[in-house]
């Protein structure tokens, strides 16, 4: 993808934008090459996979009456720039209740 987006004549002159959908290795490669190559990146995730993640936690650590709520009040805190403070939060709970490792994969 860099390597790509370098052969572009007007490759210096634009900014960077790069769309994830949230998964850790895949913007940890991201971040590498950005480096490598020596460019400066806007990193954007794809908020309905972020949405995604959120309820499958949700779903894990609530009961079904509480999911739509709980998920709200995640998803309003992520949009207002607490998504580490959330996901340290839901990785807490599901170390907490001792949830079996595939259901604590999802929350990560």
């Amino acid at each position: 993808m860099f390597e790509e987006a370098l052969k572009r004549s007007d490759s210096d002159k634009k900014e960077w934008v790069v769309l994830v959908d949230g998964e850790l290795n895949q913007i940890k490669i991201i971040k590498k090459f950005a480096r490598k190559f020596d460019k400066k990146l806007t990193i954007i995730c794809d908020i309905i996979h972020v949405l995604e993640y959120v309820w499958d936690a949700g779903k894990a650590l609530n009961d079904t009456d509480n999911v739509r709520q709980w998920v709200s009040e995640k998803f309003y805190s992520i949009l207002k720039g607490r998504s580490s403070f959330v996901a340290a939060g839901m990785r807490r709970s599901a170390t907490c209740r001792k949830l079996e490792k595939s259901v604590q994969k999802c929350i990560r």
